[in-house]
């Protein structure tokens, strides 16, 4: 916001970079140069999200910036990835790729504010989007991800009456994000006793929609909130004949 002010003093009330695409006369200075450099900063916060040790390399050529060896602590993990920012479109468009290796789930779950899950993943990411706030971002957002998660417990899941919180000895999740939700595109939990497929949808606003399923297509579905996830029994037509007078 600062140099938003420096550079740009007669916009009010915009993002720090919208000069860089919607000057209010004239050709923005940014725009006009080419430059490389280095940046690091010892702690970086967006939003939630507390980033330390953070180093990157930087191109701008002319409204286009590259950020690359993008290197930081996050989650008690490590970050590595390349970002991509084009201010010369309308809106700024936005790319990115990475990893981050042993996050710890537990900090994930405190910068939510929900002990809905602990353990450590590894996780590599592709993200597009486009626009000049917070809500455009999230509109315009697709990505994928893969996750690997291990030895976690998820303290909401009970798959049982008085089995107690769910254990999961690994978990691999290939999701996509878009329109507001994750979808799980392929799935696969081993909670030591049994293995599933899991697939199904959660929200951006955590409500669920998963399923996870067995071989013999015994199973449960999770429903509900993240917070308050409601478990019942998959009924499989087997079954349901069976039932039937």
């Amino acid at each position: 916001d600062q140099l938003n002010q420096l550079i740009n003093p007669y916009v009010r009330k915009q993002p720090w970079y919208h000069f860089l695409s919607s000057p209010p006369a004239g050709i923005p200075y940014l725009l006009t140069i080419d430059a490389v450099g280095k940046l690091s900063a010892n702690r970086v916060v967006v939003r939630k999200l507390v980033g330390s040790r953070v180093s990157a390399k930087l191109e701008l050529n002319k409204g286009k910036l590259r950020v690359f060896d993008l290197r930081a602590d996050v989650l008690g993990g490590k970050h590595v990835g390349e970002w991509e920012a084009d201010f010369t479109a309308k809106p700024p468009q936005y790319s990115g790729k990475g990893t981050v290796e042993n996050v710890a789930l537990d900090e994930l779950s405190e910068s939510m504010n929900d002990d809905w899950i602990t353990g450590s993943a590894n996780a590599t990411y592709r993200v597009k989007t486009s626009g000049l706030d917070v809500a455009e971002l999230f509109a315009s957002t697709i990505s994928t991800w893969k996750i690997e998660a291990r030895d976690c417990v998820l303290p909401h899941v009970a798959l049982s009456d008085g089995s107690g919180p769910l254990p999961v000895h690994r978990l691999s999740l290939q999701l996509a994000v878009h329109d507001d939700k994750f979808e799980i595109e392929d799935g696969k939990l081993d909670s030591v006793s049994n293995i599933y497929r899991v697939s199904g949808t959660a929200s951006m606003s955590r409500v669920l929609n998963v399923k996870l399923q067995r071989e013999d297509a015994q199973g449960f579905n999770i429903t509900g909130t993240l917070a308050e996830p409601h478990v019942s029994p998959i009924v499989s037509s087997e079954t349901q004949a069976a039932l039937k007078p």
